[in-house]
This record gives C-alpha cells, sequence and structure tokens, in this order.
C-alpha cells in the first residue's frame, strides 16, 4: 500500500482502491513518494527462528545463531546515510521506530525506479519484546492492511526511512 514513487508507469492507479484498513495508528499509511519514508523495508523469516520467533528465541544454540534483530542494506544505503556494519540503527515508519544493528551487504542493492535511486533494506520479523536484549518487533514499523477480498494482513514490505542510532536503549 505504500510506494516510493508518485506515479506508475503502467497505470494511473498506485494501490487497491479497495483494500481493507482500521483506524489505529498501526493504520496510517504514508503518502505516496512520501519523503519523509523514502527507503522500501521488505520483512523475512529466518531458518534459525520459526516464524514471530516466539518458539524459538530461548533455545541457547539458535539465540547464538541470530541472536539480535537486525537490518540489512546495501553498501551505497550505508556510505549515504554514514552508517557502518555493526552500527546500531534506528528504522522508522509513519507508524512507528525499531533498534536494530546494521548488516551492509551486497545482498541488497539499490533500484533506479523512473531515473531515481530507491533503497531497499531487509529486516527479519522473528524478534520482539519476550527476550530482553534481543531487539524491538519489526511489525511495529509494518502497515496494517487487508487484502480486499480475503482481509488477510499484508506485513510484508512499507516504506521507512533509516538513521545511524546516537545510543541504542535495548541492545547497548
Amino acid at each position: 500500500m505504500e510506494t516510493p514513487i508518485s506515479l506508475h508507469p503502467f497505470s494511473k492507479q498506485l494501490s487497491s482502491p479497495c483494500y481493507k484498513s482500521g483506524s489505529s495508528d498501526m493504520d496510517r499509511l504514508a503518502k505516496p513518494a512520501d519523503p519523509a519514508y523514502p527507503i522500501v523495508l521488505t520483512t523475512y523469516n529466518l531458518t534459525e527462528h520459526w516464524c514471530g520467533g516466539g518458539e524459538t528465541r530461548n533455545v541457547p544454540n539458535l539465540m547464538e545463531a541470530e541472536p539480535q534483530l537486525y537490518v540489512e542494506m546495501s553498501p551505497e544505503l550505508a556510505r549515504e546515510k554514514g552508517i557502518k556494519n555493526g552500527d546500531g540503527v534506528i528504522v522508522e515508519s509513519i507508524r512507528g521506530k525499531a533498534e536494530a544493528i546494521a548488516m551492509v551487504t551486497v545482498r541488497l542493492r539499490p533500484f533506479k525506479i523512473q531515473g531515481k535511486i530507491v533503497h531497499e533494506i531487509g529486516m527479519p520479523f522473528c524478534f520482539g519484546w519476550t527476550t530482553p536484549g534481543c531487539g524491538d518487533a519489526t511489525n511495529r514499523l509494518t502497515s496494517s492492511v487487508g487484502d480486499p477480498n480475503t482481509t488477510i494482513s499484508e506485513y510484508k514490505a512499507c516504506c521507512v526511512n533509516i538513521r545511524k542510532a546516537d545510543k541504542l536503549t535495548e541492545l547497548s
């Protein structure tokens, strides 16, 4: 439902006019091409943690393999934002913010869309508040938008911004 572009290259429609949304702060959406949230966030599972991590975040060997929330970003975005691998960062959407550790990687590369560079970052969604020191919940950033036919929530992608943290409160 959120997009880093203001004009669709093939259609006048930027998003579904029939999507389902509630009325809480978690249902707020950034405007198309909002300069405050120019980066696309995508979320994913980890092999080491099952779904939301509730069953696996307290298993010692799994926590050793994936101990805390991180955000993957391209070297180009890291340079642009003055972020180094391992730095604490704040990722923020119109709905909230999350603290994480930066993982600078070539796995994610910037896109060129309609002549504009658009960055993408990736975050796992298996961390949360039940295990102190692991970091915030990524889903505090994502939009609570339902498919028009099934009302199944789309918590996978949204628009955000990222900055280097002065000091992390939970992860320091």
